[in-house]
């Protein structure tokens, strides 16, 4: 009984002083917050299934990374907004 309370003590106080070990940040529970809030996923912005492989995504962002790319397309105000996520305050 009392080395199990030992190995617990021990547990704990690696648990402590481990860097991370504490939770998340504030930053990262905001980004995460924003990230429920978006109401469009990444499949949709590039028009994929969700079970899409990997060369189809990598093809899928390509394309649109061409068609979204500031050098390669002159975007005007009203193209640019269509592009861009919604920010949620």
């Amino acid at each position: 009984m009392a080395a199990s309370r030992w190995v617990l003590v021990a547990l704990a106080v690696v648990c402590i002083s481990v860097p991370g070990a504490q939770g998340w940040t504030q930053a990262e529970l905001d980004l995460y917050d924003l990230v429920e809030e978006v109401p469009t996923t990444f499949y949709e912005l590039l028009d994929l299934e969700q079970d899409a492989s990997a060369s189809a995504i990598r093809k899928a962002f390509r394309a649109k990374s061409l068609t979204m790319h500031p050098d390669k397309v002159a975007l005007t105000a009203v193209r640019y907004t269509s592009y861009v996520l919604p920010v949620v305050p």
